[in-house]
C-alpha cells in the first residue's frame, strides 16, 4: 500500500526550480581552457570521418592533344572518431529539500553538476594533448613524429616533433618546422604557427623569452627575434602534464588558422538534463548527459610538439 506524501513542497515547484538553476548554470560565464585547443564541429552520426589533407596528386603539364590524368581523393590515412556518452546522475531526497529546498536544488542540480560535466571535457582535451607522443595517428606513427608518411610521395616525411625545453632556440626551431610541412604529394603546404600552448607554471618564463627586446637569459646585445617573425599567442592549460620535481612539461605550437587539422571536439548531442521523481515522489533524480568525441585528425598537420626534454 502506497504511503501518503506529507511534504508541503509540490513536485511542480521542485521541477521548476531544477530547470531554473540548471539553465542558469549553463548560461553562467566560465573560463574555459579547452576551447582554445580544439576546433568544435557537430556531426549527426555517431562517427565522424576526416580525410588527410592534400590528398590529391600533384598538378601536371598537359601537352597538346594529350589526355588528362583523372585523379581521385585518396582514402588513406583518414581519421575516424566515435562519440561516447558522458554524463553524471544525481538525486535528492524529499526530506533534504524540506530542510533546504533552494540550497539542495542548487548544489545538486545547478552549478556543481554543470561544472562536473565541463571538467570532464577539459580533462579529455588535455589528455589528448598529453598522449600526443605515444598515441598512434591514422598514418601509423605517433601523432608527434619525425616520420609522418605521405601517401603520394614515399621519399618525403612530415616532421612535427620538436625537442627540448622552452628556450628561444627551441621555439624558433619548432616554428620553422611549419615551413617544411608538405601535402600528401610532397608539395609545400601552406601553414604557419599562430599559438604556443604551455602549462601555466611556464608563463612568466615564456613571457621573458618572447617579449624582451634583447635575447632573454643572455648577456649579449642580440635582438630578440622570436616574435619578430611568425609571432605566436600564448595559451596556457593547467591540465597539461607537469613534473613538479623537475619542472619538465610538454609544449605545443599550433596553427589555429588550419581548422581542418589538429585536435577536434566532435559533438553529436549537447548537454541535456532529464529529470523524474522516484519512490512515490520521495526522491528526485536527474541525469545530465552529452555525446562527443575528442581526437586529432590529419596527423602531421597543424601542430608541432615537444615533450619538454632533449
Amino acid at each position: 500500500m502506497a504511503g501518503t506524501r506529507t511534504s508541503d513542497i509540490s513536485p511542480d515547484l521542485v521541477e521548476n526550480l531544477v530547470d531554473e538553476f540548471f539553465n542558469q548554470a549553463l548560461a553562467s560565464e566560465r573560463k574555459l581552457q579547452y576551447t582554445q585547443l580544439v576546433t568544435e564541429v557537430t556531426r549527426p552520426a555517431k562517427t565522424g570521418t576526416y580525410l588527410q589533407l592534400g590528398a590529391l596528386g600533384p598538378a601536371e603539364e598537359k601537352m597538346e592533344a594529350q589526355s588528362y590524368n583523372f585523379d581521385r581523393i585518396q582514402q588513406a590515412y583518414k581519421t575516424t572518431l566515435t562519440v561516447s556518452t558522458r554524463g553524471k546522475a544525481v538525486e535528492a531526497s524529499l526530506e533534504s529539500m524540506d530542510d533546504d529546498l533552494y540550497g539542495i536544488v542548487d548544489e545538486s542540480f545547478g552549478t556543481p553538476l554543470v561544472d562536473r560535466i565541463v571538467q570532464l571535457r577539459e580533462k579529455l582535451v588535455a589528455d589528448a594533448y598529453n598522449a600526443i607522443f605515444t598515441a598512434t595517428g591514422a598514418d601509423g606513427v605517433a601523432l608527434a613524429s619525425t616520420l609522418h608518411p605521405l601517401y603520394n610521395n614515399a621519399l618525403v616525411f612530415n616532421d612535427n616533433l620538436a625537442t627540448g625545453s622552452l628556450s628561444a632556440a627551441n621555439i624558433k626551431a619548432a616554428k620553422l618546422k611549419f615551413m617544411w610541412i608538405r601535402d600528401q604529394a610532397g608539395e609545400f603546404f601552406e601553414t604557419e604557427p599562430t599559438t604556443i600552448v604551455i602549462h601555466p607554471m611556464k608563463t612568466y618564463y615564456i613571457i621573458e623569452l618572447l617579449e624582451s627586446n634583447l635575447m632573454a637569459m643572455e648577456t649579449t646585445n642580440t635582438i630578440n627575434s622570436v616574435q619578430k617573425y611568425m609571432p605566436t599567442q600564448i595559451v596556457t592549460n593547467k591540465r597539461l602534464t607537469y613534473n613538479t620535481t623537475t619542472g619538465v612539461s610538454p609544449w605545443h605550437v599550433l596553427d589555429k588558422g588550419l581548422t581542418r587539422a589538429g585536435c577536434v571536439l566532435q559533438w553529436q548531442k549537447a548537454l541535456q538534463l532529464k529529470t523524474w521523481w522516484e519512490n512515490n515522489n520521495d526522491v528526485y533524480r536527474a541525469r545530465a548527459r552529452e555525446r562527443y568525441a575528442v581526437g586529432f585528425r590529419a596527423p602531421g598537420y597543424g601542430i608541432v610538439s615537444s615533450a619538454g626534454t632533449d
